[in-house]
C-alpha cells in the first residue's frame, strides 16, 4: 500500500478510507460520501482495537497527522491510553503554581489540625520560607532536583524542619496528583537522596534539677509577671508536662476529689488521653486560680488563656536569668527522677512519652496512676525544700 502524500490528500474526493501504507502506525485518510475528510488512527491499546480521530483533512496537515500517529501508537505500545494522555495533557497544562497548590492543601487541611490557626500559621510560614525556589512553577512541570536542592540543606542543618517539609511538599504534590496535574509524586524520586540516620533529637537548654526551685522562686517573685501567668509556669513544672497542656487546662478535666488531671488525647502531641497525679502544692494552685477566673479554663489573662508568648524568653526566662526553655523542665524533672532511683518506664509515662518498641507496648497497657503518685509528690516536695 502506498503512502499517502498532501497532494492526494487534498484532492481525494472518492469516498473511502485510504491508508498511509507500511510504517504509518494504523493512520487513515476517511472521506465520506458528503466530500468531508477527516484523519483516522487504527490503533491496538486496552486490549481491543480503537478507532482515533485525529482531525478534519482540511485544517490538519498530512505531516501533523503522522507526527500525532505516531506519539499515540507509542504510548500504545507503553500500555497507555492515547486518549486518556491527551486528556491528562490538557489538565497538566492548565495546573496551578506550586504556592497555589500549597495553599489549596493548607486550605483543605487546616479543620482538622490540632493546634488549628497555629498550624496553618505554621505551613504557611515554611511554605513561604522554604519552596520560595519553586513556588512560581507548575506543578506538573517541577522536577526532583528542584525539591533535592531546598531539602538537602535542610536535612543537613535543621532535620526536624526538613522533615516537616518533606511531609508536607510531599502532601501538595500528592493533591496535585489526584487532580490529573501530574502522573507522579517527585518526592518519590528524591527520597534515596536523602540520608535516612536518626533524626537528631532536639536538645531543649535545661536547668540542673537542683536549680529548678530557684526559677520557680524567681518567676514567683516577679512584679512584672501577672498571677495567672506565675500560676501556670509553676503547674507545668510540678506536672512536667508540655507549656501547650499548662496553658489550656480546663477544670472539666480535673478530678479534685480523686487529684487527678486527664487530659485529652486531642491536646497530647503522641495524640493519646494522659493521667496526671496532682500534688498538693498543685492542688494550691489550682486553688488560687480558681479565685482569679471561674469559667472552665483554668489560667486566663484578660478573660483569654493565657498565650505561649508570655512565657518567652523576652518576657520571663531572660529577664530572670533563666537559662532553659519551658521544655527544658521536663528535662529537669527527667534527670531528677534518674538520680532518684525511680524507674524508666515510671518517669516515661510521667512525661507521656511513646513506648516505641512494640512488643513491649502491647504489654504495657497501664499507665500506672497509682504509682506516679508518689513521685509527683516528691518532685514537688523537692523543689518546695
Amino acid at each position: 500500500m502506498p503512502k499517502l502524500t498532501q497532494s492526494f490528500v487534498n484532492a481525494q474526493a472518492k469516498p473511502g478510507s485510504f491508508g498511509d501504507g507500511r510504517g504509518g502506525h494504523g493512520l487513515h485518510l476517511v472521506v465520506s460520501p458528503t466530500g468531508a475528510k477527516k484523519f483516522r488512527q487504527r490503533l491496538f491499546f486496552d486490549g481491543r482495537p480503537h478507532n482515533l480521530g485525529l482531525g478534519n483533512a482540511r485544517k490538519v496537515k498530512l505531516e501533523d497527522a503522522r507526527k500525532a500517529a505516531e506519539r499515540n501508537h507509542a504510548l500504545a505500545k507503553a500500555g497507555e491510553n492515547p486518549r486518556m494522555a491527551a486528556l491528562r495533557q490538557r489538565r497538566m497544562a492548565k495546573a496551578p503554581t506550586f504556592a497555589e497548590a500549597a495553599d489549596k492543601v493548607i486550605a483543605r487541611h487546616a479543620p482538622g489540625y490540632k493546634d488549628g490557626a497555629k498550624t496553618e500559621r505554621a505551613w504557611r510560614s515554611g511554605m513561604a520560607t522554604y519552596c520560595q525556589p519553586i513556588a512560581s512553577f507548575p506543578v506538573s512541570v517541577i522536577e526532583p532536583w528542584q525539591l533535592l536542592a531546598i531539602l538537602e540543606p535542610l536535612f543537613a542543618t535543621k532535620r526536624r524542619t526538613g522533615e516537616q517539609m518533606r511531609d508536607r511538599i510531599r502532601k501538595v504534590f500528592a493533591w496535585a496528583r489526584a487532580h490529573g496535574y501530574r502522573r507522579d509524586n517527585p518526592m518519590d524520586d528524591i527520597m534515596a537522596a536523602i540520608p535516612k540516620g536518626q533524626a537528631q533529637g532536639k536538645h531543649h537548654a535545661a536547668l540542673h534539677n537542683g536549680d529548678v526551685a530557684k526559677a520557680v522562686a524567681k518567676v514567683r517573685g516577679a512584679n512584672f509577671v501577672v498571677e495567672p501567668v506565675k500560676l501556670a509556669f509553676e503547674f507545668m513544672v510540678l506536672t512536667a508536662v508540655r507549656l501547650g497542656n499548662a496553658r489550656n487546662a480546663k477544670w472539666s478535666d480535673i478530678d479534685l476529689d480523686a487529684k487527678v488531671w486527664s487530659i485529652p488525647g486531642e491536646g497530647m502531641k503522641m495524640g493519646e488521653p494522659h493521667r496526671v497525679p496532682l500534688s498538693t502544692r498543685a492542688m494550691e494552685i489550682l486553688e488560687q486560680a480558681r479565685k482569679l477566673h471561674d469559667g472552665d479554663i483554668v489560667f486566663v489573662v484578660a478573660g483569654k488563656p493565657v498565650t505561649e508568648n508570655r512565657f518567652g524568653k523576652d518576657r520571663l526566662r531572660e529577664p530572670l536569668g533563666i537559662e532553659a526553655t519551658n521544655h527544658g523542665f521536663r528535662s529537669s524533672f527527667r534527670d531528677w527522677g534518674s538520680e532518684q532511683g525511680y524507674s524508666h518506664d515510671l518517669l516515661e509515662r510521667a512525661l507521656a512519652h511513646k513506648v516505641r518498641n512494640a512488643t513491649e507496648a502491647a504489654y504495657n497497657r497501664t499507665d500506672l496512676l497509682e504509682q506516679r503518685r508518689p513521685l509527683m509528690q516528691a518532685w514537688a516536695d523537692y523543689l518546695a525544700q
